[in-house]
């Protein structure tokens, strides 16, 4: 039940995510995909072609992350406390979506085959690994010692072949959390 002392039923009927909002978490996530790529770059030298990002897609990811806080809110809230949504939830949901989604392909067919044949793995989930270690290193640096390239290629492994459900990888990111950086403030666009 959403709290009555908080909201109305009417201001919490779901509404469309603005097209401000849209673009603005757009912007932020060009950013961090180009600070990827720069980061990357070695994994990337050898294929031509550029990588382009499908806006609908992305903007479709955000939507559905909106549509989560709203359940949070309404079905995790009492008349008197209204349910946030978690920052770790927030980016174990942006990963979620993105693996499934997919919005970041080759600009050519022949080098999105060849990364594949390469790597066993999309951009896709490349970045999703990127992202979800970066953010979980971002909560606490002593995280770092738990993401060597073993780790990280076993969760790359992971977001491409197994399934993985909205909550198993919320649980997995919020294992990571200590009193320390659950007391951090901020939203996913933070986070990228």
């Amino acid at each position: 039940m959403y709290p009555n002392k908080i909201l109305s039923a009417k201001d919490f009927q779901f509404q469309q995510v603005p097209p401000t909002l849209m673009v603005e978490n757009a912007d932020k996530f060009s950013k961090h995909f180009e600070l990827y790529l720069k980061r990357m770059a070695s994994l990337f030298s050898a294929y031509p072609t550029k990588i382009r990002i499908n806006y609908p897609i992305l903007y479709r990811i955000v939507e559905r992350i909106e549509q989560r806080r709203d359940y949070y809110l309404y079905f995790h809230s009492n008349h008197t406390y209204a349910m946030e949504m978690s920052q770790a939830k927030e980016a174990a949901l942006f990963c979620y979506w993105f693996v499934k989604y997919k919005p970041l392909s080759f600009e050519g067919a022949k080098d999105e085959a060849q990364f594949f044949l390469d790597n066993s793995y999309t951009v896709n989930e490349s970045y999703a690994a990127y992202f979800l270690t970066s953010f979980i290193v971002g909560l606490d640096e002593d995280n770092k010692k738990y993401f060597d390239e073993e780790a990280v290629s076993t969760l790359t492994y992971s977001l491409t072949n197994r399934e993985i459900s909205k909550e198993a990888l919320i649980l997995y990111v919020e294992s990571f959390i200590t009193h320390e950086s659950q007391s951090k403030k901020g939203g996913i666009t933070d986070a990228i």
